[in-house]
């Protein structure tokens, strides 16, 4: 079982991290210029990154071709999202990113999420990723505490999963980066389960999350979310 870390471009990661890939995020307040150098910095420690690409910071066909082209010589791999916030281009969706045939020769992933996405709600992501397998080849989810409905997202799932794991952390951190990530509601109902609570009291692990889906057939990788924990799992 493979296992990818999730970091963003302020992270800086030790080359013999332990782990098979290293996605960057593009954070809502940064330019491109920052994910690609992050992508070519890691790429030079030996790492193979694949750079988060959002659709709604990419100024137009222009631009979406240039930074294929500036990440090519240090991934064939890539992870398209739409993005929240203000649409600063003329891309809406992945779709229409894809669409315009930048990343033709990557190959490249799409968002999943678990416990729904709103307004989307579970049954839509999952007609809406039914659509992207037409040209995506992985999906990389939003991480989740809820064993159900990571069970029946990867029975749902028509792509390989890398399945969303925070790292170890303490209960505080782990509330603050729910609350930065959206899915607080979905936390606090796993934690309102006092067998959890329990569990979590000298602080999160995701072990249990690995031991229970790491013979999934749909189970590509385990995606661990850093949150500036760099420790394998």
């Amino acid at each position: 079982m493979g296992m990818s870390l999730e970091i963003t471009t302020r992270n800086e990661v030790p080359a013999a991290v332990a782990y098979d890939e290293i996605f960057v995020t593009w954070l809502p307040t940064e330019g491109k210029d920052t994910v690609i150098a992050k992508t070519a910095g890691l790429h030079a420690q030996g790492l193979k990154p694949v750079p988060h690409l959002v659709a709604f910071k990419i100024k137009d066909v222009a631009e979406a071709h240039s930074i294929a082209a500036a990440v090519a010589p240090y991934t064939k791999k890539v992870f398209l999202i739409r993005g929240g916030g203000q649409q600063e281009g003329v891309f809406n969706t992945v779709d229409e990113l894809v669409a315009s045939g930048a990343f033709r020769n990557f190959e490249i992933g799409v968002g999943g999420f678990p416990d729904g996405n709103r307004p989307v709600s579970y049954e839509e992501g999952i007609a809406i990723l039914r659509r992207k397998a037409a040209y995506a080849s992985f999906v990389v989810t939003q991480w989740s505490l809820n064993e159900p409905a990571l069970a029946r997202f990867l029975e749902d799932s028509p792509l390989p999963v890398y399945l969303g794991v925070p790292n170890r952390c303490s209960l505080k951190q782990l509330a603050r980066f729910a609350a930065i990530c959206g899915v607080e509601n979905a936390v606090k109902g796993v934690l309102s389960n006092p067998r959890n609570l329990a569990r979590f009291m000298l602080g999160f692990d995701p072990g249990y999350i690995v031991k229970a889906f790491a013979t999934h057939p749909r189970l590509a990788k385990i995606h661990v979310y850093a949150f500036g924990n760099f420790d394998p799992l």
